[in-house]
This record gives C-alpha cells, sequence and structure tokens, in this order.
C-alpha cells in the first residue's frame, strides 16, 4: 500500500503526508455527514427521525462501492446500453448491489 502511495504522490509531484491530507480532507466524518444530513431534511422541511436517518445510510450503502465493483458495473453497463450480450459472474454478488447490475453467481 505504501509503494502505491508513493506512486500517486510522485504522479502529482506531492509527498504522501500531503496526498494524504488532501484524500482525508475530501471524505466528511461520521459527525460531518449526520449534520449534513440533518441540515438537509431541515431545508426540504422533513423531520430527520431515525428511519430517515437509515434510509439515508442505505442509499449511500448502496452508491458507495469499491472501485473493482464500480468498474466491472460501468463496463457491463455500457455493453449492455450498446447492445451487446454480457454476463457478469461473481462470488460476491452482493458487492453489486446499488450498481444497476445483476449478477450471476457462481455457487
Amino acid at each position: 500500500m505504501r509503494n502505491r502511495l508513493r506512486v500517486f504522490a510522485n504522479e502529482r509531484g506531492t509527498t504522501i503526508t500531503e496526498l494524504l491530507e488532501v484524500l482525508a480532507g475530501r471524505e466528511l466524518t461520521e459527525a460531518e455527514r449526520e449534520q449534513r444530513a440533518a441540515e438537509a431534511a431541515r431545508e426540504l422541511g422533513i423531520e430527520y427521525t431515525e428511519q430517515v436517518q437509515q434510509a439515508g445510510q442505505d442509499a449511500w450503502a448502496k452508491i458507495r462501492v469499491d472501485w473493482p465493483v464500480a468498474y466491472a458495473a460501468a463496463i457491463a453497463w455500457h455493453a449492455v446500453k450498446a447492445g451487446e450480450p454480457l454476463r457478469v459472474l461473481s462470488p460476491e454478488p452482493e458487492l453489486y448491489v446499488g450498481t444497476g447490475t445483476t449478477l450471476l453467481n457462481p455457487t
């Protein structure tokens, strides 16, 4: 992992420390996410209940997938859009929830 960080830092002409600061600055803390969610609900005139909170967390879980999963899902989406037959096979189909990709489970 450290070698990968070094490559990213070198590509951007920076240090690993500075790169990590930038990356950490892009990600909200749990408290910041909660605060923004409550503010957004208030702006929309929605009471920020536990049910609303859970629905929001479920929605984020569906769209926050790892890069390899998102990449495979994007390739599948483009193939289907182009009219090409395509099947995606994964031993972990739950990783693709929310990507719009229907998988074949090899088990």
